[in-house]
């Protein structure tokens, strides 16, 4: 059962930060140009399971040892509450 939760969960979370992350690069609809993102800093602060940046909105967080880590979405706060392990960077 939980396992199931857990599908349904991260199905969710797939689909909240795919529809965030599109962009135009031609134009838009009306045929006018779109401003893009400019580059990120490497070092950037990132939500862990899925990539997307950060974003001040954020309200999904989890404390990890002395650092805060935040999420796009609960989805993504649940995935890495059940494995932490799994998307921890080894520094070094």
């Amino acid at each position: 059962m939980k396992y199931t939760v857990l599908a349904i969960a991260l199905s969710f979370m797939f689909v909240a930060c795919g529809s965030e992350n599109t962009e135009q690069s031609e134009g838009n609809a009306a045929g006018e140009p779109v401003e893009m993102e400019a580059p990120v800093a490497e070092n950037a602060k990132k939500d862990p399971v899925c990539g997307m940046l950060y974003n001040d909105a954020w309200t999904a967080h989890s404390v990890n040892g002395n650092d805060t880590v935040w999420f796009c979405s609960e989805g993504c706060k649940m995935a890495y509450d059940a494995r932490p392990e799994k998307y921890n960077k080894k520094e070094g």
